[in-house]
């Protein structure tokens, strides 16, 4: 009886012994397939992360130039404005510059008139 139980130990054992051992195996196989997900994962983790940088460099170069687009649409803004202010100026000068060409027209009748009255007054009393 002895025997048998030995035996029954030794079958006993032996499955522990191979149960701990297909444990530690899944572990082991486990941290193998970590590692090697880790390993295709750092390379694309890193192509990420520069991905990103480059992205905000290219954001921030696209903010600059739409501000620098919001300064010179103000500047044309303000440069269209002056213009109209420009024309509008110029529409009055050339009409005070009418008004005065007449009056000029006016005076040079006039004194042309005067003129000749003059003419003819200093003709007929001499």
């Amino acid at each position: 009886m002895d025997i048998v139980y030995q035996i029954i130990i030794l079958f006993a054992t032996a499955g522990i012994t191979w149960l701990f051992g297909k444990l530690k195996t899944k572990r082991e196989k486990t941290q193998s397939d970590l590692q090697t997900v880790e390993s295709t994962i750092s390379p694309l983790l890193v192509s990420i992360k520069e991905l990103n940088e480059h992205n905000k460099m290219l954001m921030s170069e696209l903010l600059a130039e739409r501000k620098e687009i919001r300064e010179k649409d103000d500047t044309i803004s303000l440069l269209k404005s002056e213009r109209a202010d420009f024309i509008a100026e110029r529409a009055e000068f050339l009409k005070k510059i009418n008004c005065l060409e007449r009056k000029i027209e006016k005076l040079t009748k006039a004194f042309e008139k005067s003129t000749k009255n003059d003419t003819d007054n200093t003709t007929t009393t001499t």
